[in-house]
């Protein structure tokens, strides 16, 4: 098999490895914990309302809602509440959780977006990120919820929401406003999205039928026997309104949420005027009936950046506030409290501090702050979003929906009915207990543990007598003891919840340990392959041949046994990946390093002889001489073999050390900072000594003179010699001295806030300073011909005769660089004023774009300008992108890069002269004089080396600190909502997650992709083989991403869940698309020729002349 095809199949066995490592946490942490079969719970109480609305402010923070402001901004805010001098941004709302309902925080559970936020809200369970590959954003029969349970339902808002539940179901009526007004600009009117919502919901109200509902059988007359709750399939008056409102979210992500003046708090003003309208149309149309409860709350919130999708406490804590028929008041709960006080009803009070106790407030806002919000913190009751479910059936008397993992917050239902508590406790008792007993079967069915475990599955030990606790819940419930039925329905409840979580995880300890076995296993097989020279190669094929029927018997007989069991409890086909991939592992490793091991023995028996036969040719002369028989040799290869091994340990140990670090930047990415201070450090030293080597320090010359005579003494003559010697360490010393003002301008940037302020004057710094580094590149490194393969060509409009080529793209380029800086200024005016950005900016910004990707292909085929084209091309796009000091650091970052180039080419001249390694293939005049003798005479060496040596793995190292710079340095985060999707706005205001999104992972692409290609033209310089180290880097990856592995949590805060999950993710996704930014970089660098560098230094006529002159 070529060496090729060799590479070939391990790059796409590494691929798809990671790919299953990947999807591996969706396994063993994010199995979805829905099971079906259950039977609905009917219950056994009178419901308290005819109809539930239910509003959800789309991307509505809790504090945004609840907090006060210093002016009067909103219709009925004009007096002040008492004793305060700031009034209610939502005076409305604020109101009804002040004076006639309940309100608290909604505690939302990562991915914070909108579908998983529905979910949990109308259905009762937390949709983990998995069902995203089942077909639940747009099946409303998989899983059950409130508008399914109902008599009839109206879903009303956009359409990436409604079609959740109402597609598929005849009494569920939908109506959506088009597409094309979920616009992100910042001139659209986003309260007009929520304006149309409340617009469509009155017309319902007042019997309007749209074309589409008549042409489906509709009629005025049965719209309003709907809304009456006497028609459809369900139990009657059980009609759920639910309204979908999109305009805080699109103004959060336009303008972000802060500021008391934004356009945010602006949307929040409107929302709470029309869910004033809302209340009165419904007061309007079924009179003082008190049959309508509301129920305001919000699918996820929105961090300070305008963004959501992480456990942010800003993107998870919500508003609730619920109010109406069966609903509780601040005033009737603080009555119910004082009346058991007074009647001395230790069951009441027992009940009453039993609700309080769940109502804890938690969170970022925990303690409420009075001043602030306006709202005691007594009166505050906060929730799981999953609660809200729960909540919503109690209300209309339905069952709890089938899959719901919520529980009843109680204190949200009315103290003056109590068969209503008592009855929903127990209702939704009944149903977790029912979800528990599913789940009890589907584990002892399918559990790997549990048929590994001697007596099987062990069930949750607290729910051994559920169905007695079940059966005491209802008599006390029918002796009318309702305080201890709420109370042991709670703790049924809880159990339940924790039992199914208890289930849930019963496979975890297993899977995790086999997870782990298949990282350490896929190291140890990519080490055996650089250590007996493969991948590619005839070798690679001879290294499993032959021998080793005992190893293959074995492994095959674990692998079928290992199928056996998976086959018999039906484990999903990943399972078998799983568990034969460290069987495989073990396999080839064994089999390789058999077949190394016989290789090596006989090569060194082989050079035992021969060492012998020179031993005892060598004795036989020393004798016939008379002197000492030799040995010293022998012990320096002995020497040279322990030091080499002890090189190997210290660079493994070192690369480890850094991989640990960069694993703790995902925590804290001033770690970075860190990084590049301490390069900072080490440069500038490096640059001193290399100075001082070079005698250019005044007080040194002795040592100059040494170090002179040394390279003399090594075959170059006296005064040739230590020219070139010092002439080498004075670059060296100035490319080092560069490195570390690089890497000193890239330290102050994971400092920065994550949070981007858009700032129009850094972005076009931005741009000057990259323009400034390309210049910089062309007018003064390219003369130096640093790299060697940039010589001049015969150029009759030159005044000197000769020119390099590429000055007329570098023209272009700039041009373009400069025009995105334009495009920036101009479409960032428009935005902060609000205006609408002509479609000719958007249209300038993809041709700038476009315009600049194919430059690079038609620059020189040389290190340095074509290196400098990648750099201004990138700049250009990513200036499009850019917000705030995003252009700047890729400017830093691109000059780091080139700086490390030049250093370690300075760096391979200088040990190239002290080595006096001589090759004479080609010869150059490096002194300008027209005459190669006495001059050093550097020579390319175009081919690749064999193998990689110990001070290799440098080059990976420094690769694998730039690449995550590049990443956390733009102001990302290790989490999925730490992208700026204002960043898009050059591009596109209009709201298409997939083209966003595409754009948001160009702008990570750019400056990670610009490092690929410094590195891989690093690689051809040092004549280093892509390929292993692409497997060294791969190690280095895996080493952090089996630690992310084991940080992945369900336990703490929803925060600390969503950003376990998001480094692993971010890690797992780096190691299998880096295949990507080698792939993209290689397309720049293929043609450039492989670059070694050898040396000889001449002393012959042209240095007598010179020393004659």
């Amino acid at each position: 098999m070529s060496a090729s095809s060799q590479k070939s199949r391990l790059v796409a066995f590494g691929v798809a490895l990671h790919a299953l490592l990947i999807y591996s946490i969706f396994d063993v942490h994010f199995l979805t914990p829905q099971v079906d079969g259950m039977q609905a719970t009917a219950p056994e109480y009178e419901a308290p309302a005819k109809r539930l609305v239910i509003i959800v402010a789309d991307g509505l923070r809790g504090d945004r809602l609840f907090e006060m402001e210093a002016a009067p901004h909103a219709p009925g805010a004009d007096a002040l509440l008492p004793g305060f001098a700031r009034t209610p941004r939502a005076p409305f709302l604020h109101r009804m959780a002040r004076e006639h309902g309940r309100w608290g925080i909604s505690h939302a559970r990562p991915p914070t977006e909108s579908r998983p936020g529905h979910v949990a809200l109308l259905a009762g369970f937390y949709e983990d990120p998995s069902a995203i590959t089942k077909g639940w954003q747009a099946n409303a029969v998989e899983f059950d919820h409130l508008l399914n349970q109902s008599s009839a339902a109206w879903a009303l808002g956009a359409p990436s929401v409604v079609p959740l539940f109402a597609k598929g179901i005849p009494h569920v009526r939908s109506r959506m406003y088009a597409e094309e007004l979920e616009d992100f600009a910042a001139a659209s009117d986003h309260a007009a999205l929520d304006t149309w919502v409340f617009d469509r919901t009155i017309e319902v109200l007042d019997g309007n039928v749209t074309e589409e509902e008549a042409a489906a059988g509709a009629t005025v007359a049965s719209e309003r026997a709907a809304l009456e709750g006497g028609a459809g399939d369900g139990p009657p008056n059980r009609v759920v309104f639910l309204l979908h409102l999109l305009g805080l979210d699109s103004a959060g992500h336009a303008h972000r949420p802060g500021g008391e003046g934004s356009v945010y708090a602006a949307n929040v003003r409107a929302v709470d005027a029309g869910v004033r309208r809302i209340v009165g149309a419904f007061d309007a149309r079924f009179g003082d009936d008190r049959g309508t409860a509301f129920i305001f709350t919000a699918d996820h919130g929105m961090s300070s950046r305008g963004a959501h999708g992480d456990g942010d406490p800003g993107c998870t804590e919500t508003p609730l506030v619920a109010w109406g028929a069966g609903v509780a008041s601040v005033a009737s709960a603080a009555a119910a409290t004082a009346a058991a006080m007074e009647t001395g009803d230790a069951g009441a009070l027992a009940a009453a501090a039993g609700a309080h106790a769940a109502c804890r407030p938690r969170g970022k806002d925990a303690p409420t702050s009075r001043p602030a919000w306006g709202l005691e913190d007594a009166t505050r009751c906060d929730v799981d979003q999953a609660d809200v479910a729960s909540l919503g059936a109690a209300l209309l008397g339905m069952p709890p929906p089938r899959h719901n993992a919520g529980m009843l917050p109680v204190a949200y239902l009315d103290p003056a009915l109590p068969s209503l508590r008592s009855g929903a406790a127990a209702s939704t008792a009944a149903q977790l207990l029912s979800v528990y007993r599913r789940k009890v079967l589907v584990t002892a069915g399918s559990s790997l543990t549990a048929y590994l475990t001697p007596g099987g599955l062990r069930a949750y030990a607290p729910l051994i007598d559920a169905e007695d606790t079940l059966a005491g819940v209802r008599t006390a419930r029918a002796r009318g003891d309702h305080a201890a039925a709420v109370a042991a329905a709670q703790v049924l409840s809880r159990a339940c919840v924790e039992g199914v979580t208890y289930l849930h995880l019963y496979d975890r300890a297993l899977l995790m340990g086999v997870i782990t076995t298949c990282f350490v296993g896929w190291m140890a097989f990519l080490g055996v392959n650089l250590a007996v020279q493969g991948p590619g190669g005839e070798e690679a094929e001879a290294r499993i041949e032959g021998g080793g029927w005992l190893t293959s018997s074995l492994a095959a007989a674990v692998s079928c046994a290992m199928c056996a069991v998976l086959r018999v409890r039906e484990a999903p086909v990943t399972y078998y990946a799983y568990f034969n991939l460290p069987v495989y592992f073990a396999w080839y490793c064994c089999r390789a390093l058999a077949g190394t091991s016989r290789r090596a023995g006989a090569r060194a028996e082989a050079a035992l002889r021969a060492a012998e036969n020179r031993q005892t040719q060598a004795n036989r002369e020393v004798r016939a001489s008379g002197g000492n028989q030799p040995g010293d040799g022998d012990r320096q290869g002995d020497t040279s073999v322990v030091v080499r091994w002890l090189n190997l340990g210290a660079a493994a140990t070192a690369a480890v050390g850094v991989t640990q670090v960069l694993c703790q930047s995902f925590h804290d990415r001033t770690v970075y900072s860190g990084v590049f201070v301490t390069a900072w450090c080490v440069l500038s030293l490096l640059s001193g000594r290399l100075m001082l080597s070079a005698g250019a320090v005044p007080g040194f010359s002795a040592r100059a003179s040494a170090t002179a005579s040394a390279s003399s003494r090594h075959g170059g003559g006296g005064r040739c010699g230590g020219v070139h010697h010092r002439r080498a360490a004075v670059r060296a010393s100035a490319a080092a001295l560069a490195a570390a003002g690089a890497s000193f301008a890239l330290a102050p940037f994971t400092v920065f806030s994550v949070e981007l302020a858009a700032d129009t004057t850094l972005v076009v710094a931005g741009v000057g300073c990259a323009a400034a580094a390309g210049l910089v590149a062309h007018f003064i490194l390219r003369p130096l011909d640093l790299f060697g393969d940039d010589p001049t060509a015969p150029d009759p409009d030159s005044a000197s005769g000769h020119r390099r080529p590429g000055y007329a793209l570098l023209v272009v380029q700039l041009s373009l660089l400069w025009a995105a800086g334009f495009v920036v200024w101009l479409g960032d005016g428009l935005q902060a004023a609000r205006a609408t950005i002509p479609r000719g900016v958007h249209a300038a910004a993809w041709c700038i774009a476009a315009a600049a990707a194919p430059l690079p292909f038609l620059s020189p085929a040389r290190t340095l300008p074509r290196f400098t084209s990648v750099y201004l091309a990138a700049a250009a796009v990513y200036a499009l992108f850019s917000v705030s000091y995003e252009s700047l650091f890729y400017a830093a970052l691109g000059a780091g890069a080139l700086a490390w180039l030049v250093l370690e080419r300075c760096c391979q001249k200088l040990a190239a002269i002290s080595g006096n390694i001589v090759d004479k293939d080609s010869e150059i005049d490096t002194d300008g004089d027209g005459d190669t003798n006495g001059d050093a005479v550097f020579s390319s060496i175009p081919t690749l080396r064999g193998g990689l040596r110990v001070g290799d793995v440098r080059h990976a190292v420094v690769f694998l600190v730039l690449i995550n710079a590049a990443f956390f340095g733009t102001g990302n985060i290790a989490s999925v909502a730490s992208f700026e999707i204002s960043s898009v706005y050059r591009f596109t205001t209009r709201f298409n997650p997939f083209l966003m999104g595409g754009l948001l992972m160009l702008k990570v692409l750019i400056p990670m992709t610009t490092v690929a290609v410094a590195f891989l033209a690093l690689l051809k310089l040092q004549r280093v083989p892509a390929f292993p180290m692409y497997l060294v880097f791969l190690v280095l990856s895996d080493l952090m991403a089996v630690r992310f592995f084991f940080q992945v949590t369900t336990e703490g805060s929803w925060q600390d869940i969503g950003h376990s999950i998001s480094r692993y993710s971010l890690m797992g996704t780096q190691v299998v698309t880096m295949l990507l930014f080698m792939g993209l970089a290689d397309l720049v660098t293929s043609d450039l020729p492989v670059n070694g560098l050898a040396l000889s230094i001449h002393v012959g006529v042209g240095a007598e002349k010179k020393k004659r002159n």
